[in-house]
């Protein structure tokens, strides 16, 4: 991974193996460096010189990856010459930092990538450039999430068409399949020695059905096929288990009944160490409940944000799960890291890191205010059940 900074240099192998029925799919991965002291931005990683094994690991996830037809519109705009005609590096940019402080990062790709040249279209049926998934390589993703309420804009053609690109890369990926094999394949990546397992699902495909004969295409929300993915994940040697839900309540900053009972279904497994949602586009809160925890909604990492239903569908938050070993075999989440971050719906559309923008001398006092006031914003929301006094902390900005 072409990641300038990174600390470590453990190769991260896929650890995929083919278990029972009906679980996810795969892809590969790459360890990043261990993140910083506690008290700062991250929980710092400690190895054992005898095992080679981290008792310390930090997992990094974002919301929704929703490609307008603007954002393709800015793509053509930063093209480099010489290069190809679509670059969405530059929006996705202030990323990389953030993404560069977790050892491993999972991105939610919600939209179906078209054929190559186009036709690109957005909302209600999306079809994305394959560019974006290539600039999410190059920002320092890992693995994508690809169970979402539009896996089937463009039919099986476009998630076989999805897959292919992410594997072409080098993304790990779960939550559509091209075969019913792959369905039956979990996601496991081990990470500094340790097996990180991921599961991804959805409440809906928009009224679009999942054909009779490919029920394995998309991970759609059922309670016993969802526990029995976590079952699967888990028997595959995941000694993490995060599982990522498409669902809740659009432009709503307050956890729906459906959230409530999938969160519910998920820590009764006793396997589940986090549980994060996205589709709301916009934050919701982060919360500990028991000793496991819940991100509500994570917003839109990267979309054209609306004033139409909510101010705020431009502000997301990323969510850095800093996990510590526990008598010997048992993993828990230590801290919680959330990076503020906003999506604006004005050219360039350059993603923005709100703490690190708010002291930016470099941008006008204005500025800064206003950035300052969005994450206060973002913050009061993520902390709205308590978090920030079980473990959540706001990263540090950027040096």
């Amino acid at each position: 991974m072409s990641l300038g900074g990174r600390r470590g240099r453990l190769l991260v192998t896929a650890m995929i193996t083919t278990v029972l029925a009906a679980a996810v799919t795969t892809g590969t991965a790459t360890a990043k460096g261990a993140a910083p002291a506690a008290s700062s931005a991250a929980v710092s990683a400690t190895t054992s010189g005898t095992t080679g094994r981290t008792d310390r690991l930090s997992v990094l996830m974002s919301g929704d990856v929703l490609v307008h037809t603007t954002l393709v519109a800015q793509a053509k705009r930063d093209a480099v010459a010489g290069g190809p005609s679509l670059n969405f590096d530059r929006m996705l940019a202030a990323q990389k930092p953030r993404i560069s402080t977790a050892d491993l990062a999972i991105c939610h790709l919600e939209t179906p990538i078209a054929p190559a040249g186009g036709p690109y279209t957005g909302y209600p049926l999306f079809k994305a450039p394959a560019h974006v998934v290539t600039s999410l390589r190059r920002v320092g993703y890992d693995a994508c999430t690809t169970a979402s309420n539009h896996s089937l804009d463009d039919g099986q053609r476009g998630i076989t068409r999805t897959l292919d690109v992410l594997d072409s890369n080098k993304l790990g990926h779960t939550g559509t399949a091209r075969t019913s094999t792959e369905r039956n394949r979990p996601l496991v990546r081990t990470v500094q020695g340790v097996k990180v397992g991921i599961v991804s699902t959805t409440f809906s495909t928009n009224g679009i059905p999942v054909p009779r004969d490919r029920r394995w295409s998309v991970n759609t929300l059922d309670r016993t096929a969802l526990v029995e993915d976590v079952k699967r994940t888990k028997a595959a040697g995941a000694e993490i288990v995060v599982v990522a839900v498409h669902a809740g309540t659009e432009y709503s900053h307050v956890p729906n009944a459906q959230q409530e009972q999938i969160r519910s279904w998920l820590h009764a497994t006793r396997l589940v160490d986090a549980v994060y949602f996205h589709h709301a586009h916009v934050v919701e809160p982060v919360e500990k409940v028991g000793y496991r925890w819940v991100a509500w909604g994570l917003g839109n990492t990267f979309a054209t944000s609306t004033t139409k239903y909510n101010k705020s569908t431009g502000e997301q938050v990323m969510t850095r799960f800093n996990f510590e070993r526990q008598y010997g075999t048992t993993w828990r989440v230590r801290s919680v890291a959330v990076i503020p971050g906003y999506s604006p719906n004005v050219a360039p559309y350059r993603w923005v890191d709100l703490v690190t923008a708010a002291q930016d001398p470099s941008l006008s006092s204005s500025a800064r205010s206003s950035y300052a006031a969005r994450a206060r914003h973002v913050r009061s929301i993520v902390g709205a059940r308590g978090g920030f006094g079980d473990g959540v902390y706001q990263a540090s900005p950027v040096r």
